[in-house]
């Protein structure tokens, strides 16, 4: 909780605050150990968007089960018929810091988000809803 607190101070006062709900995940790979994926990751985020830049700081259960906390930022400097997308880069913390990094599409108030998944060595999805 430290962390996530920390992250919500280090971001500056921005335009357009909002709320973000998240928790589906899918899988590319089965896990090592043979149980099952949670790919049910509920959570909840603090969202800062200011044009073309978006910083997001929240908690979710990951997809081995562990609270984890997370700073990012969106940079979505492109868009075609009201689809923003870009790219992403942060951190997440549960136990131990990772770095979280990949691909970012937002249109209305729907988000996802494609990123490798190091433990699974494959790729992980991740659908966000905007508030």
């Amino acid at each position: 909780m430290r962390a996530l607190a920390l992250a919500l101070l280090c971001f500056p006062a921005m335009a357009e605050p909002s709320v973000v709900i998240h928790g589906l995940t899918h899988h590319t790979k089965p896990r090592p150990s043979g149980a099952e994926w949670h790919e049910v990751n509920p959570g909840i985020a603090g969202r800062w968007e200011q044009g073309e830049l978006a910083y997001q700081a929240g908690i979710y259960r990951d997809s081995v089960g562990k609270g984890t906390v997370y700073a990012l930022a969106d940079y979505q400097p492109w868009s075609y018929e009201g689809l923003r997308y870009g790219g992403f880069l942060g951190a997440k913390y549960n136990g131990s810091a990772m770095p979280i990094a990949g691909f970012v599409a937002h249109r209305n108030k729907i988000g996802l988000r494609i990123f490798p998944a190091p433990k699974s060595k494959g790729i992980g999805f991740s659908l966000e809803f905007v508030f």
